[in-house]
């Protein structure tokens, strides 16, 4: 959706994917980053609660599940590139505890910056942690620090390069990518067959141009 906010007399449009599911009928969830110099954050970090905020009704694109065939579910993101996935997966989840299963195997890969800029994360590690909806979710951090270098469920490195790190294929960044202690390459790889995965990107033009360009070369296609 493109939303609007009212910045000194002047209507400022930015588009943002909305990270609620479309199960939640009374209010839209959204996820952005506070950016210093924008033009539009600043204002809406500033925004108190009855402000009046726009948004146009129609999408300004089409990312969806529809249509996905394959029985592997790739979702590599970058910062708040992670809301459609996250609105994805709230959907998924919903219909999963309603006995509803979506039958397939999904990978979720999320790159940040630091760990603090791990979005989310414990409500993805919630539906990972049931067996069940087969969901590997493995956050990446790129300037490892910290919480980040002893957290056995975080891998360092750029997300496109532990996705590079997979294929085999040397990274593209400076700091060289290493697995999560707990989901290692061997236990990522075999739920990407090329044969029967698709891909979705979102995010980092960089990061989303890297695994485009990677992906096909070994059999994939996003």
């Amino acid at each position: 959706r493109n939303l609007l906010l009212d910045v000194g007399g002047k209507f400022v449009p930015r588009p943002y994917s909305i990270a609620s599911c479309p199960e939640s009928r009374l209010s839209l969830e959204l996820y952005f980053a506070l950016v210093a110099t924008g033009a539009l954050t600043p204002a809406l970090w500033a925004a108190k609660e009855g402000d009046p905020i726009w948004y146009m009704d129609s999408a300004k694109g089409k990312f969806t599940l529809e249509g996905a065939a394959p029985k592997h579910w790739v979702m590599v993101g970058t910062g708040t590139g992670l809301a459609p996935f996250l609105s994805m997966l709230r959907g998924l989840w919903i219909a999963h505890k309603a006995g509803r299963p979506h039958g397939k195997t999904i990978t979720l890969m999320h790159g940040v910056r630091y760990h603090d800029d791990l979005g989310y994360r414990e409500e993805l590690s919630s539906m990972a942690a049931d067996k069940s909806f087969q969901l590997a979710y493995l956050p990446t951090v790129s300037r490892p620090e910290g919480a980040s270098l002893s957290d056995p469920w975080v891998a360092t490195g750029r997300v496109n390069d532990v996705f590079r790190a997979l294929l085999h294929e040397p990274p593209d960044g400076k700091v060289a990518p290493v697995f999560a202690k707990n989901l290692p390459a061997p236990s990522l790889i075999e739920r990407m067959p090329p044969s029967d995965t698709a891909l979705f990107l979102c995010g980092n033009p960089a990061m989303g141009a890297d695994v485009k360009a990677i992906g096909p070369k070994h059999g994939y296609a996003d």
